[in-house]
């Protein structure tokens, strides 16, 4: 999963995820992604593995979602034969409701305006190791303090119609005539363009 937001700059992230203000936000265009709006599953390639949804805040509608998802596996475990069928319905039910729980969120988040990907990929364990299929099988781990995370690349090298970053804003505590240059130099020597350098509109005091 990774998170993004439509709002590029708003006081209450710059303290929560841009190192108190002295970080970033990279805006992104979603159209580069190509991502499918609906929730993903199990299958060959990113086409269906791999989803771009806003994240649902209202208690009502998550609730409705969940009603949903067991009103459906409901007529399909009435409809099981055998004991095998009728757990293929349950694990079908507890994934779908698994997926929907990534994209609902607390209502006291809802200033964030978030959008999640997701990429939902298959892990098989067998006699060869570990093998994972999704279109995008290459998994890596990294430390975050006490823990291992796991994690997918998400490449930006693919040249299409239009650049994946749209605009960079320096967070409140830099300034944008001290890092312009350095930044833009940056961004060519790795391959991309970006349309406009900003500063944040907030302040800390």
């Amino acid at each position: 999963m990774a998170c993004f937001s439509t709002q590029g700059d708003l006081l209450s992230q710059w303290r929560a995820y841009a190192e108190d203000g002295a970080g970033f936000a990279i805006g992104f265009d979603p159209t580069y992604f190509k991502f499918s709006p609906t929730l993903p599953t199990y299958g060959p390639d990113v086409s269906v593995t791999c989803g771009l949804l806003p994240v649902c805040y209202d208690e009502i509608e998550q609730n409705q979602l969940i009603e949903q998802i067991l009103d459906e596996y409901r007529q399909k475990a009435l409809l099981a034969s055998t004991p095998e069928n009728l757990t293929e319905v349950a694990e079908g039910c507890y994934f779908n409701l698994q997926m929907i729980s990534i994209f609902c969120k607390n209502p006291a988040f809802k200033e964030e305006n978030e959008w999640r990907i997701v990429y939902r990929p298959r892990f098989c364990r067998g006699s060869s190791g570990l093998e994972v299929f999704g279109g995008n099988c290459n998994i890596f781990f990294r430390t975050s303090k006490h823990n291992i995370i796991s994690y997918f690349n998400l490449s930006f090298a693919e040249e299409r119609d239009v650049q994946p970053v749209t605009e960079i804003i320096l967070g409140p505590k830099r300034r944008l005539t001290d890092e312009c240059d350095v930044l833009s130099l940056f961004l060519e020597r790795h391959g991309s363009s970006c349309g406009r350098l900003k500063q944040s509109s907030a302040t800390y005091r």
